[in-house]
């Protein structure tokens, strides 16, 4: 940062359509299967009758237990610490989309073309939310719920969209840093 923070935004999936749909399929699809696999092998081992018309080994049901918690738990924990901080400090914009980036990315004012707070499409422009790119790789996208973004055009014509909860504030923090970079470079 090279200013005092003007804005800062954390958003996360939880509590979202996206979070329920994990939590929903986790003890919807996850748990019966634990609970099956799970079965199968107490029906193999305690009672001694075979599991099924072509029993598999009790540790190969005890594998596939494994494998599915393990699968629905990762879903749930990686979707579960997703977060987009977007900050604005006096001289520069940084955001990060933990954890698919480890450290934050910095807006230079050097490669940009415009700034925008704006209503966007995340399903029909970026084909939906969380971290998204076009074929191309020249549009991305880092959202978590909403309509609203800041989309910035760099020089090159790649085009970035950083989704917002909080626009008007967006708004007053962006022409507050378009206002110190005009001071800086007049």
């Amino acid at each position: 940062m090279k200013g005092k923070l003007i804005f800062e935004e954390i958003q996360s999936f939880r509590y979202t359509w996206s979070w329920w749909l994990v939590i929903i399929s986790t003890v919807g699809i996850a748990f019966p299967l634990s609970v099956m696999f799970l079965y199968g092998i107490y029906q193999q081992e305690v009672t001694g009758v075979p599991f099924g018309d072509k029993p598999a080994p009790s540790y190969l049901l005890f594998l596939f237990f494994l494998l599915n918690s393990a699968i629905f738990g990762g879903i749930y924990y990686f979707v579960d610490r997703m977060k987009l901080t977007v900050h604005l400090d006096e001289g520069s914009i940084t955001y990060k989309f933990f954890p698919i980036m480890k450290s934050f990315k910095k807006v230079e004012k050097r490669n940009l073309k415009s700034t925008e707070v704006k209503k966007y499409r995340p399903i029909a422009e970026y084909g939906g939310r969380g971290y998204r790119m076009n074929l191309s790789g020249r549009k991305k996208a880092y959202n978590i719920t909403g309509t609203m973004g800041l989309e910035i055009q760099y020089l090159n014509g790649n085009k970035l969209m950083l989704g917002t909860q909080k626009p008007i504030e967006l708004t007053k923090a962006l022409n507050r840093l378009n206002q110190a970079w005009e001071r800086r470079d007049g």
